[in-house]
């Protein structure tokens, strides 16, 4: 029992993880007007988004970027990379 969430969709209810993380995370799955992206390569961001978010995240750690502010240019900027795919 590897206590981890699996990409398949075909568990009856009994048999889905009960911990609070999952089933925090089945929730928002199933929630109405949230897409959940498919775990492939093509839709994790790149190397230049992770760079990036670093360098945010050292921005926010000296004081330098509001938490809501590395959020934005995080979420801002994998959107983007994810509508160049469409």
């Amino acid at each position: 029992d590897l206590m981890f969430i699996t990409p398949f969709n075909t568990f009856k209810d009994h048999e889905l993880p009960t911990d609070p993380l999952a089933k925090e995370v089945i929730r928002w799955m199933n929630k109405d007007g949230v897409t959940s992206m498919p775990w492939a390569f093509s839709v994790i961001p790149s190397g230049q988004w992770k760079t990036d978010f670093g360098a945010d995240l050292g921005l926010y750690i000296n004081g330098q970027l509001s938490w809501g502010e590395v959020a934005k240019r995080a979420v801002a900027s994998w959107k983007a990379e994810y509508d160049l795919t469409k």
